[in-house]
């Protein structure tokens, strides 16, 4: 099977659909042996169009009323896997990533499955 074509078809898809999202991943500063000293942590931010789906939590679960949570499904032109803790922005609203997966059938990375928490 193609998998290609059904990225390509997908990419399309939520482009149309879609609305603007920017995922922001930060880097840890990391500790130099040579100088004794810390490096400065760095971010680096991507954008791509991601659609989005408010989720109920179950009243079991113990996170209800903690913050607006939902699941999107992101491009896979976003050119990094989202990862926890990562902030994403889409349209106004601020979330944080509770996790995220590769929907990479035969090795080829479709779009991104991803949950967030407001």
């Amino acid at each position: 099977m193609d998998y290609t074509a059904l990225a390509v078809k997908a990419n399309n898809l939520i482009d149309k659909f879609g609305a603007g999202v920017v995922l922001t991943q930060a880097s840890f500063a990391s500790y130099s042996t040579l100088t004794h000293a810390y490096d400065d942590a760095t971010t680096a931010t991507y954008s791509c169009k991601g659609v989005s789906r408010e989720r109920m939590e179950s009243l079991f679960s113990g996170s209800l009323g903690e913050g607006s949570n939902a699941d999107f499904l992101l491009q896979a032109s976003l050119g990094v896997a989202p990862v926890p803790n990562d902030s994403m922005t889409f349209g106004s609203v601020n979330y944080y990533v509770e996790r995220a997966r590769a929907v990479a059938p035969g090795g080829i990375t479709v779009l991104y499955k991803v949950w967030v928490k407001a």
